[in-house]
């Protein structure tokens, strides 16, 4: 796990709970092609139950960078902490140069849009 991973898994284990410790086998990790959903084909705020406030913004502009923002209530809060934590490895290991890098305070932002609203 590279150092960046490392230091996201640590600043969003005060989360209820933390991040899964086996991050590759998580269930929630998906195997299926880029786009293949289809809410990952809809506009930017399209999935999102509130679009209006900082957190949500923050949503949309990281998250809908590669593919529309996924609708919080497809996972439990915990799974979205281990899906926060592999986009944003992803993102980091991209070669696409656009790509913009969230810091950790709005790593943790997402992370908490995600938990309020998130499926139980």
């Amino acid at each position: 796990m590279t150092r960046v991973a490392c230091g996201l898994l640590l600043a969003l284990s005060g989360l209820a709970g933390g991040v899964a410790a086996a991050i590759v086998e998580h269930p929630a990790a998906s195997t299926a092609s880029p786009l293949s959903q289809p809410w990952m084909r809809k506009g930017p705020e399209a999935n999102l139950p509130e679009t209006v406030s900082r957190r949500a913004r923050l949503v949309v502009a990281y998250c809908g960078q590669c593919h529309s923002p996924p609708p919080p209530a497809l996972h439990s809060g915990d799974e979205w902490r281990w899906m926060i934590v592999r986009m944003d490895m992803r993102a980091w290991s991209s070669q696409e140069s656009s790509i913009r890098i969230a810091n950790n305070a709005e790593l943790k932002e997402i992370a908490r849009y995600y938990d309020d609203h998130a499926g139980k």
